[in-house]
């Protein structure tokens, strides 16, 4: 199977996982309701009442979802969750094992896409060639979408199959990647440092963490889930994954940094600093290194082989 059909392939299977989680929402939300209204009832603090009147909370509950679902099918390369079941298949295990972890992340990553595009962030208009979601829902209800997103990823993580030392290695990881500690730091900073002249060294840490930061985390749990099946030995093979995330993620950064600045002539970027020449070159470095750290790991893979050098070759 050649690269292009394995990705599809990947893609395809965790599509299947992701529709069928929010449709399982989506299939909830009355029960759920009913369950909540019927336990306010039995409190008998209120007579005569008469749940068809609830049909506001009903209504803003699906429009919720229906923003949820907005920004997380509109149709992203899910990157992260490829990177995971392929990582997951290399240690041959069964790719379907990491799929509630590859949603938690590209929920979380999802949700700081909705974020980073509202106007007291980035303020940007479209996303994916479609309005962003404030755009398309309004602002508030946007905000809400990413607030549940980022919620939504810890209840998979403690509710979908995994033991609960597992589901606490996960949580740790992506709680840890995604929150004060790494992503949204680097977007702290990434604001703080918007029309001005940032040196080499704090735009590296910022790029360590808003990007790199969640990327290291597909390593780190697929690690963890390798462990509990007895595919990984502890300890060294652990820091080893650590640093192939932050290859990984570096040059993901860089591969957009070089992609943006033709069009977007950012000052905050790799190659306002080092120049378009040494930016590719940085990048093919990091490539290599990957790869010689991949090896390292004993992880034979083509389809991963490939996914390094996917940076080298990406057109968006």
């Amino acid at each position: 199977m050649n690269f292009e059909t394995q990705y599809k392939k990947y893609q395809t299977d965790f599509e299947d996982y992701f529709s069928k989680y929010f449709q399982k929402i989506s299939d909830e939300i009355l029960s759920s309701n009913e369950f909540q209204y019927e336990a306010i009832q039995d409190l008998g603090l209120f007579s005569n009442l008469n749940f068809s009147k609830a049909s506001l909370h009903l209504e803003s509950s699906h429009r919720l979802l229906e923003s949820l679902k907005y920004s997380a099918f509109s149709g992203g390369k899910r990157f992260r969750p490829v990177l995971i079941l392929a990582l997951t298949e290399a240690f041959h295990l069964d790719p379907r094992l990491a799929l509630p972890y590859a949603a938690a992340v590209e929920m979380i990553h999802t949700y700081s896409l909705i974020h980073d595009d509202l106007p007291c962030m980035d303020n940007d208009d479209l996303r994916r060639g479609l309005p962003t979601n404030h755009k398309a829902y309004g602002e508030a209800t946007a905000l809400l979408a990413g607030d549940a997103l980022l919620t939504l990823a810890f209840e998979v993580l403690s509710a979908e199959t995994y033991t609960a030392d597992v589901s606490q290695k996960l949580i740790q990881v992506v709680s840890r990647k995604s929150g004060f500690r790494g992503m949204i730091s680097g977007q702290a900073t990434d604001l703080a440092a918007a029309e001005k002249e940032v040196p080499l060294e704090a735009l590296l840490l910022t790029h360590r963490n808003k990007t790199a930061a969640l990327i290291e985390a597909a390593f780190m749990g697929v690690a963890y889930l390798a462990l509990s099946k007895n595919a990984l030995t502890p300890a060294t093979s652990l820091i080893q994954f650590k640093k192939l995330g932050l290859m990984m993620g570096l040059s993901f950064q860089l591969a957009d940094d070089i992609l943006d600045y033709e069009q977007k002539k950012e000052k905050n970027n790799l190659v306002h600093i080092l120049g378009l020449q040494e930016a590719q070159s940085k990048l093919e470095i990091l490539t290599q290194q990957s790869l010689k750290q991949l090896k390292t790991l004993f992880l034979k893979s083509e389809f991963l082989e490939e996914m390094f050098g996917y940076n080298t070759k990406r057109k968006n």
